[in-house]
């Protein structure tokens, strides 16, 4: 089963595809919760499929889910979400690498970012501001790495309203920035 599951992973690795979801409790295929058996006979239910691990091991940044999770609306939301950002990704850094496209990206997503992680928001945000000075490769692939480990966390209404207060915060500093500059003048 390995022989044959290195050599389809090497051929899956030229393809475009975005997701993978499991089948919940296989042998094979499961990606959590597997029931195992320990030297007693006894099941454990805390194994990982073969397949299911070869796979999560070569391809570690795509979005995977098993079929079982994705009846809860929490967990198939932030897995849609994974999948289409890791779609954009990929649409938007085609070609050549260039900091204004990695500035793009990140003001195109900020929100949904900001909403899963405020910490790595933050992190990515002076990653991006260095884009330019640091060689491209590194920059964005670091950057990548962060955004999909934010995006692992489960947004939350109250993440969701820190993510959306941040916008009227800065605008209304700026609003009261001008009224009293005018004001004084």
């Amino acid at each position: 089963m390995r022989k044959w599951g290195v050599k389809r992973l090497e051929r899956l690795r030229e393809g475009e595809f975005v997701r993978l979801y499991f089948r919940y409790g296989s042998p094979s295929n499961g990606m959590s919760r597997v029931k195992v058996f320990n030297d007693k006979g006894m099941p454990r239910h805390d194994g990982v499929g073969l397949w299911a691990r070869m796979v999560m091991d070569f391809f570690p940044y795509l979005p995977f889910e098993d079929d079982g999770r994705l009846h809860d609306p929490c967990l198939r939301e932030n897995f849609i979400s994974r999948v289409f950002t890791l779609k954009r990704w990929r649409d938007v850094m085609s070609g050549e690498y260039t900091a204004g496209k990695l500035v793009d990206f990140h003001t195109r997503h900020k929100m949904q970012i900001m909403a899963h992680n405020v910490e790595l928001y933050r992190a990515m945000g002076k990653l991006v501001a260095t884009a330019g000075e640091k060689g491209n490769d590194g920059v964005f692939d670091e950057y990548f790495s962060l955004l999909f480990k934010a995006l692992s966390y489960k947004h939350t209404v109250r993440k969701n309203v820190n993510g959306l207060r941040m916008p009227w915060d800065i605008s209304r500093r700026t609003y009261l920035h001008r009224k009293r500059r005018n004001c004084w003048n």
